[in-house]
């Protein structure tokens, strides 16, 4: 009795589904030559403007046959404007293999998936202040949210979570996470890195606004404390290693050391 077999190729755009797919076919006999993408002769593009364009833009069936099992082979686009094509080649698929970009198979059957993005974060400021701005705030966001994705998408959702803005005491960790792999690194010099109270809080007022999050804190630190760091352990007059002692002036922050 023979098999029927769906199987799905699914990945990120320009990962190589189709010249995968094409050479499963060309390997097992179902077509008599190996079409590539950059010359624009693949078998499963085989509209104008895929091949012109060198990307998949529907989703594409062919059939693998062996001694007992019949194989359809859907080859799908990765790019993310195409997205509904790929989620209707989901509903038919009898088997699909995960894998990262080293070939690594993931097993995918009891895994919580959470993915986040910044639809709708411009209207994170918008609403009043309170307990109203945030419930306004979050309608708002909820809102954009379904104008971005698709409804087959959504549906495919457990659940949509608004994070709330992040706070100063939020940012205090991603300063604490940051000045910890700072450390790391200068542990192989034997420094000691110190941070006075003063110095901390200028940080991370350089570091933390209500708009933009703690994404300058890095930035801050590589920019500020880094140079002086380094000037120090190579013209220094230490050489078995030392303590940093980072203070906070007018114009910016002064290094000392012991």
């Amino acid at each position: 009795m023979n098999n029927n077999t769906t199987v799905g190729v699914l990945a990120h755009v320009d990962s190589g589904k189709t010249t995968l797919s094409e050479a499963l076919l060309f390997h097992c006999k179902a077509i008599r030559s190996l079409g590539r993408v950059d010359h624009k002769n693949t078998f499963l593009d085989s509209f104008e403007l895929e091949r012109k364009r060198g990307i998949t833009i529907f989703s594409k069936q062919a059939v693998i046959k062996t001694e007992n099992t019949e194989i359809t082979l859907l080859d799908t686009p990765g790019h993310v404007d195409f997205s509904s094509e790929t989620e209707r080649a989901l509903q038919v698929m009898d088997y699909a293999i995960i894998s990262d970009n080293k070939g690594r198979k993931v097993d995918f059957r009891n895994v919580v998936l959470i993915m986040t993005s910044n639809a709708g974060a411009r209207y994170a400021h918008t609403a009043n202040v309170g307990y109203a701005r945030k419930a306004n705030a979050g309608a708002a966001m909820a809102k954009e949210v379904k104008k971005v994705f698709a409804p087959e998408f959504l549906n495919r959702l457990s659940s949509v979570v608004v994070f709330n803005d992040m706070d100063e005491k939020m940012a205090g960790m991603i300063l604490d996470d940051k000045i910890k792999k700072l450390q790391a690194r200068l542990d192989a010099r034997k420094v000691t890195l110190v941070i006075e109270p003063e110095a901390y809080k200028k940080l991370l007022s350089e570091g933390f606004s209500p708009e933009y999050g703690a994404r300058e804190i890095e930035r801050v630190l590589n920019s500020r404390l880094t140079p002086m760091l380094m000037k120090e352990i190579l013209f220094g007059e230490h050489k078995q290693g030392f303590k940093a002692i980072i203070t906070a002036t007018e114009t910016g922050y002064d290094l000392r050391t012991e």
